[in-house]
């Protein structure tokens, strides 16, 4: 008996600016291929999409600019993820890339909502350390 779609695995990227979470971020796009893989990248830089093919997989790089995704962009990662979910074609997985003063703790809590827990699943949580 099917219930529906199977929850869309969510990943979260922490780490300290230069830590290395962007080059974490684009190994793991490099390393799922033939998959439909959204990133969304808490960013203070410009807002934009990007979408993109490497090896099959259909990348699309959604960037929130302007805050943090644990305090002031909060309620705007809640609509990226609710859009991207309920989208006619939405991604088979989503890793969000934070910024390096975000909570990941807090941006974790965001799956405890009963919209996001019937249609994602928190797949892990990497805290992305320099080790020099």
């Amino acid at each position: 008996m099917n219930s529906g779609p199977l929850p869309i695995p969510v990943t979260i990227l922490a780490g300290f600016l230069g830590s290395g979470k962007t080059t974490m971020l684009n190994h793991m796009l490099q390393s799922l291929p033939g998959r439909r893989i959204t990133a969304i990248q808490n960013d203070f830089g410009l807002i934009e999409a990007i979408t993109s093919e490497l090896n099959g997989t259909t990348r699309t790089v959604e960037v929130l600019g302007h805050g943090c995704a644990c305090c002031s962009m909060r309620s705007r990662l809640y609509t990226t993820l609710t859009r991207l979910v309920h989208s006619p074609l939405p991604p088979q997985h989503i890793i969000i890339e934070a910024s390096a003063l975000a909570d990941p703790g807090a941006i974790a809590q965001l799956f405890l909502d009963p919209d996001l827990r019937r249609t994602t699943v928190l797949d892990a949580v990497f805290t992305i350390l320099d080790a020099r």
